[in-house]
């Protein structure tokens, strides 16, 4: 039983050491027009357009405006959901 212990100790201990924290970041940091992906039946989306909010990716959420030249404006926030009749 004293083994069992100690085995988990030494686990909980060595993958706190060696586990990496998640940092938050915004699209496009290195400012390298990284912030572009492609859908084959709509286009490209702007995940960081010249107007508007864009997106912010933090260590829990996404948030944040996606430009999509044929849809529109992509809402990614859940806490600001915006609907029209």
């Amino acid at each position: 039983m004293k083994k069992q212990k100690i085995i988990l100790l030494l686990f909980a201990v060595l993958t706190i050491i060696f586990s990496s924290p998640a940092f938050a970041a915004n699209i496009d940091p290195l400012n390298n027009d990284s912030r572009w992906a492609y859908g084959e039946n709509v286009g490209w989306f702007n995940f960081e357009p010249g107007f508007g909010d864009g997106v912010t990716v933090t260590d829990t959420a996404v948030t944040g405006f996606v430009w999509q030249e044929n849809v529109g404006w992509i809402n990614l926030d859940t806490m600001r959901c915006f609907f029209t009749a």
